[in-house]
């Protein structure tokens, strides 16, 4: 019996390979289109510019935290702002370009991390670059706009994913110290990667409790002492702006859990529930599945929060790209075993692969179709659109406020206005609404840019609320700042980059 299961065996590797390579030739075709496009100085994201101010302010020598302007706050831990700043400055000073090599490099790490875990825990070569390229795949056919963006979401994950792989190693006798430190180092990237320390903690505590105490104390030690030195560097303006915290919208929750990546989510949960049960039975395999199901519970309590978006479910991609190459090393293993009939092998070991990456796959297509991935002539068009527009900025006086904040920092303007957190403070009643509302009214921004032109016979049906209240086409304003906006400000430019508009003069 061993020949003809071996004989089915070697025919199920050519189907398998098959079947993933159509999937591995899509993903490193939007792999290759993104990192061409990471050398453009146009945003990929919002963020980007964001970082780059906070960034350029550490390296600068300036208090990240000083509290003494309320209009540009770093909700961010610090560490992400110095690591991008010391590669920029090898860069000849690029900081965008050195967060975006970096976040591009950890993806690819990170994807390592997870074929490197599957292999550990017994899987063949197929299964865990299955397992890398599925998590790849849900990068590429729904978060394009993470891969080489300059943003610290990554970077913390590679120290995360660091953490998870010693302590996969270590699980009889961790090296709690060192995974502590890791760990600890991801939160002061990324302080919302929270499922792999909950996940370790529970299972250090049902593994042992002597442990669990030792545990605690390296955790509270490490983040105790990182939390101390920043504020004795910063002041106490570290946690206040840390703390800053966002509009939650339930409404939000129910269109993201709707979306085409977050019903694939469900559908590799589905389809590896039967491997997951199985490893939490079994000390070594427990806090994956633990991890596992506290990164879903994260994302979906956290998802409904204004400016989140898939990253909130970044360890899940991670968790069920693990689960998925186990689940396909343990069929393999029950057929080899014979537990699973050799007339049904071929068909369950060809179809698990196939229903697991299916609508990434699509989604992958979908996205090499899409216009905005296209180097040419899409990004090429918007990069000379950006471009004139950071040399028509650059000739105008500060302060200058840009939806589009990349843009203000190309053309050497400060950093006035922060739009989604300063937003994000009026409506939780941090800053007074009236007193932002007021500088418009006197015409303090010399100009403002925002990513679309102002609709007047929409805003005329808006009337001013007595609360600040988020505009549900613009989260990054209120109703109210965008009506005032367009009472005290005139379009004089239009293009691709946005609109931009300047005081009315008085009397107008």
């Amino acid at each position: 019996m061993k020949k003809p299961i071996a004989r089915n065996l070697r025919k199920f590797r050519v189907a398998h390979w098959m079947s993933s390579w159509v999937l591995i030739i899509s993903l490193v075709t939007v792999l290759t289109i993104c990192f061409i496009r990471f050398w453009f100085r146009a945003a990929i994201d919002y963020n980007e510019g964001w970082n780059a101010y906070h960034t350029l302010k550490a390296i600068s020598g300036q208090n990240l935290y000083d509290g003494q302007n309320q209009l540009t706050p770093v909700n961010y831990p610090p560490l992400s702002f110095y690591i991008v700043g010391v590669l920029g400055k090898i860069l000849g000073g690029d900081i965008v370009l050195a967060g975006r090599l970096i976040s591009f490099t950890c993806l690819l790490i990170v994807a390592a991390g997870v074929s490197y875990a599957v292999k550990k825990l017994g899987g063949q070569f197929y299964e865990s670059t299955f397992a890398g390229v599925l998590f790849l795949g849900w990068f590429t056919g729904y978060a394009t706009y993470y891969i080489g963006m300059n943003d610290p979401q990554l970077l913390a994950h590679l120290f995360a994913m660091g953490s998870f792989l010693l302590y996969l190693d270590n699980y009889k006798n961790q090296r709690l110290f060192l995974i502590a430190l890791l760990l600890s180092v991801a939160l002061f990237i990324k302080h919302s990667l929270l499922p792999l320390p909950i996940a370790i903690t529970i299972d250090i505590c049902l593994n042992s409790r002597s442990k669990f105490i030792r545990w605690l104390i390296y955790l509270a030690a490490i983040l105790g002492s990182l939390t101390l030195i920043t504020l004795i560097l910063t002041g106490n303006g570290f946690l206040y702006e840390l703390t800053t915290g966002r509009h939650y919208s339930l409404g939000r929750t129910r269109v993201y859990l709707t979306s085409p990546a977050l019903q694939n989510l469900l559908l590799c949960l589905i389809v590896t529930l039967p491997w997951i049960y199985s490893a939490f039975q079994k000390t070594h395999l427990r806090f994956i599945s633990i991890y596992i199901i506290m990164s879903i519970i994260f994302g979906v309590l956290t998802i409904g929060g204004l400016g989140t978006d898939l990253n909130m479910f970044f360890d899940a991609f991670i968790g069920l790209s693990i689960a998925s190459g186990l689940y396909l090393a343990a069929l393999r293993a029950a057929i080899g075993k014979r537990l699973v009939k050799l007339s049904y092998a071929n068909l369950i070991l060809f179809t698990v692969p196939v229903i697991l990456s299916l609508n990434i796959f699509v989604s992958t297509l979908v996205n090499i179709m899409n216009p905005e991935m296209r180097i040419y002539p899409y990004w090429q068009a918007k990069e000379h659109t950006f471009l004139k527009d950071v040399a028509f900025l650059s000739t105008q006086s500060d302060p200058v406020l840009c939806e589009n904040i990349l843009l203000c920092y190309r053309a050497g303007k400060k950093f006035a206005y922060d739009p989604f957190l300063v937003s994000q403070m009026m409506v939780r009643g941090r800053i007074e609404e009236k007193t932002i509302l007021q500088k418009l009214e006197s015409g303090y921004f010399n100009m403002i840019q925002l990513e679309q032109k102002l609709d007047s016979s929409e805003l005329q049906n808006l009337s001013y609320t007595p609360e600040p209240k988020i505009f549900i086409k613009n989260e990054r304003f209120t109703i109210n700042f965008i009506k005032t906006i367009e009472a005290n400000y005139n379009l004089i430019r239009q293009t691709a980059t946005g609109a931009f508009y300047v005081p009315k003069k008085k009397g107008n």
